[in-house]
């Protein structure tokens, strides 16, 4: 009854058409009603998708006690560990809640879910937050900084992702 309930929601709002990510939306509400980690997006392919046009913004986040930090920046970046409140005005916090439905996980694993989230929010920051490739967004911090990050296209975050790669290594 839950998929019959989500697969009739989701072909009725989706009558008139949609974006990408309110499809990705869509085949997400469907495929959580299974709770299988084995039947969902594939997080990949939609990210490159999104990110053929809005890009992604070069940092990840992990959540600790509900505040959104920076994972990992550039190298050299002293932002690293640094609490992020917005980005171009929208509460970071709001991004990783739109990355939430998108995941699948088995059962209601939720810390799993999240970490899955914190993944995917640097791929659809750029998208929520109305930027496309080649802008520059502005990463609001909790010390009050002002960060200006470009939004870069799917061949620089690949750069990005091998660069930070080595760094790791």
């Amino acid at each position: 009854v839950e998929f019959e309930d989500a697969w009739e929601k989701s072909r009725k709002t989706f009558e008139g058409g949609g974006t990408l990510f309110a499809e990705a939306q869509m085949v997400a509400r469907i495929c959580n009603t299974l709770k299988d980690s084995h039947t969902g997006l594939s997080l990949p392919t939609f990210s490159m998708h999104l990110g053929d046009v809005y890009g992604h913004i070069p940092i990840e986040v992990t959540t600790v006690q509900n505040r959104i930090m920076i994972a990992y920046a550039d190298a050299n970046s002293p932002i690293k560990g640094s609490e992020v409140v917005s980005v171009n005005g929208v509460p970071a916090r709001s991004i990783l809640g739109s990355a939430l439905p998108l995941i699948s996980q088995e059962g209601d694993a939720q810390v799993a879910r999240l970490r899955m989230a914190e993944k995917l929010w640097n791929d659809i920051a750029a998208f929520v937050v109305g930027a496309h490739v080649g802008d520059t967004v502005n990463l609001e911090l909790a010390n009050g900084k002002i960060e200006k990050l470009p939004v870069l296209s799917n061949e620089e975050v690949s750069e990005w992702n091998d660069s930070k790669s080595q760094n790791e290594s």
